[in-house]
């Protein structure tokens, strides 16, 4: 016969611990990833001051992946925290080329399942005038809106082109100050 002697009841708390981590970003050149040009877990690897060129004329593109390194899923915001002056930039979705929506000075991703990588490309807008810089490091810093304390940043050069850059660097036929031409027919 079945017959039930002793019920035990055991109460167990649990918190949840660590399920929100610093999320991993990587920057390219291009759009086909392979040119990686910074990258959050190895900042030595990368130069921060080697030019990434814009032309004055058109915008430049960068793209942008988020790795959600969590045990949960998040959303992260996307600071841009340092740009040369009078340059601008904006964050879309790669897929669809929406802007991202951009809330108290920060683009928001969507919702990132743990261990998944969204991407996204960054739109940069060099100054209309030619007085404006011509380079500088743009810095970008991903914030988990699980926990605001977990924070990624990387940082990289961009440079605007107006086409071909030369500059003389030596010249055996100039002055001893350095002067360069116009020479006579004789010379």
């Amino acid at each position: 016969t079945d017959e039930e002697v002793q019920v035990v009841t055991t109460t167990i708390d649990v918190d949840e611990v660590g399920v929100f981590a610093p999320p991993r970003i990587n920057v390219f050149d291009d759009v086909e990833h392979q040119m990686e040009i910074a990258d959050s877990a190895r900042p030595e690897a990368y130069d921060e001051t080697l030019s990434h060129f814009v032309a004055a004329d058109e915008t430049g593109r960068f793209w942008l992946d988020i790795l959600n390194s969590g045990f949960d899923e998040d959303k992260f915001r996307i600071k841009i925290k340092d740009i040369p002056e009078q340059w601008d930039a904006a964050i879309y979705d790669n897929m669809t080329s929406v802007e991202l929506e951009k809330q108290q000075a920060a683009w928001v991703s969507p919702i990132l399942q743990s261990h998944s990588v969204d991407n996204f490309f960054i739109e940069v807008y060099p100054p209309p005038e030619r007085e404006g810089e011509d380079s500088g490091i743009i810095e970008i810093e991903v914030i988990s809106s699980g926990d605001v304390l977990l924070t990624s940043t990387i940082r990289f050069t961009m440079h605007r082109t107006f086409g071909v850059y030369a500059e003389v660097i030596y010249d055996p036929f100039g002055m001893p100050d350095g002067h360069i031409g116009p020479f006579s027919a004789g010379s």
